[in-house]
């Protein structure tokens, strides 16, 4: 199950707060997506001043907050996404415990997509 949470109306600046707050309490990996190779690249020690100015709202339809259930081979938690603008094909994440979403509901007022079906969910 995933619950995707919409950053479209998000600007760059509320979009640079979430990643930095993300990182206070989560796990930072960027991965650059060779374009035709099957597979991901970790990036280690990527620096995070330029994380955060490629992080922008002009990639709305790619930014992402989503909190995860049993889906496929990936660890219950929440997930936050952003592709870096001036690096292609590069994405920073941020990965932490499901423990944290109402604060981050609370503060960035998110709400989730309508049509996630959310009966099943049972974290704290």
């Amino acid at each position: 199950m995933e619950r995707f949470y919409p950053l479209f109306d998000f600007t760059t600046e509320q979009l640079r707060e979430l990643f930095t707050d993300a990182c206070k309490v989560g796990t930072l990996l960027v991965e650059y997506d060779k374009p035709g190779e099957e597979g991901h690249y970790a990036i280690p020690d990527f620096p995070m001043d330029e994380i955060l100015s490629n992080i922008s709202d002009s990639c709305h339809h790619t930014n992402y907050f989503v909190l995860m259930k049993d889906h496929e081979d990936c660890q219950d938690g929440i997930r936050i996404g952003m592709p870096l603008l001036v690096h292609r094909h590069t994405t920073a994440y941020v990965d932490f415990d499901s423990s944290h979403l109402n604060w981050f509901v609370d503060k960035y007022k998110l709400v989730p997509q309508p049509d996630d079906d959310i009966s099943d969910l049972s974290f704290g």
